[in-house]
């Protein structure tokens, strides 16, 4: 049997598997990733998909 589950948002797996277990902030990791703290809210937020660029950092 195929079980279907919803998908997740990729800002929501961003967030509970790396964010909250290493106590990342927002401010932290955007910095990291050289993208504006927007885009990054953004994303955690489930209101923008995540882009092939930032995917790729």
């Amino acid at each position: 049997m195929i079980n279907l589950v919803d998908p997740v948002h990729p800002g929501v797996f961003i967030r509970e598997m790396f964010m909250e277990p290493f106590e990342i902030s927002a401010a932290d990791l955007s910095e990291k990733l050289h993208v504006s703290p927007s885009t990054l809210s953004r994303v955690l937020n489930g209101k923008a998909d995540l882009s092939v660029e930032m995917a790729l950092r």
